[in-house]
């Protein structure tokens, strides 16, 4: 266009990535790293070790492929980073190591069968965990277990600034739907978190916990709106904060309160 400038196509791309970029596959089958593992130099690694060196999170041949691909995307150190129309299956938790992360998809994870999707295969673990961090974002895509609702989060954070949530599905996690909590790390709290038409339903916790760690108000700016909070054993949100506003969304269903200060 008029006024535009030459560049490299490698650096026109490097702007943005795809979790594809780092092998991931996202046909909803649970694939392991075995599968790249072949001696003899006939597959992508002869061994676990030479694995590691490309992917040093991995620490068993039975990781998932796809949550190999999107660690090492998250620890790439690229700030926009795209998960595309699939089903990746992850059995182990995802971790954002980094700030000024923003992880999204289509747009297109709710009722329907197409969309991003994360799928979750591990017991006990969250699905995306960030300590200590800030700006980060999720938006457009949608996270579910495997059909038994797991002892995890979808969203555990602990001690971040600065989080938006926006036009995520998330579904029948085995404890809440977005947690926010503090644990004495340098940020001192979850501030601020912003939530916008997100679905959360099916959680055998909470929709939305966002209480410290102390009992003290140290989640400073907790915004809720638009969203459908709905069937979760808990309450809709459970927060314990300054400057809280939820409002225009619907809560109901839950078998706790709609809104709980905690």
């Amino acid at each position: 266009g008029t006024g535009a400038v030459a560049r490299t196509m490698q650096e026109k791309m490097r702007e943005s990535v795809s979790v594809k970029d780092f092998g991931a596959i996202g046909d909803g089958t649970l694939h392991t790293v075995a599968e790249w593992i072949i001696p003899g130099a006939l597959g992508r690694y002869v061994s676990l070790a030479a694995l590691q060196v490309d992917y040093p999170h991995v620490t068993a041949t039975t990781d998932s492929i796809d949550w190999a691909a999107i660690q090492k995307t998250l620890d790439s150190g690229k700030k926009n980073i795209l998960l595309p129309e699939g089903k990746f299956r992850v059995n182990k938790q995802l971790t954002g190591n980094a700030d000024y992360i923003t992880l999204y998809g289509t747009g297109r994870g709710g009722h329907l069968d197409g969309g991003s999707r994360l799928i979750c295969d591990a017991v006990g673990a969250n699905v995306i965990y960030a300590k200590a961090r800030y700006k980060l974002t999720f938006k457009g895509f949608r996270i579910e277990t495997t059909g038994s609702r797991l002892n995890n989060d979808a969203f555990h954070l602990d001690g971040c600034v600065w989080a938006v949530f926006d036009s995520l599905h998330i579904h029948q996690m085995g404890r809440h739907g977005i947690y926010g909590t503090d644990t004495g790390t340098i940020y001192s709290g979850c501030y601020p978190v912003i939530i916008n038409k997100c679905h959360i339903v099916g959680c055998v916790g909470d929709a939305v916990n966002i209480v410290g760690q102390s009992g003290l108000s140290q989640m400073n700016g907790i915004y809720i709106s638009n969203c459908e909070l709905q069937a979760c054993d808990g309450s809709g949100v459970t927060v314990w904060g300054a400057n809280v506003v939820v409002r225009d969304n619907i809560i109901e269903g839950n078998g706790g309160y709609a809104v709980k200060l905690a």
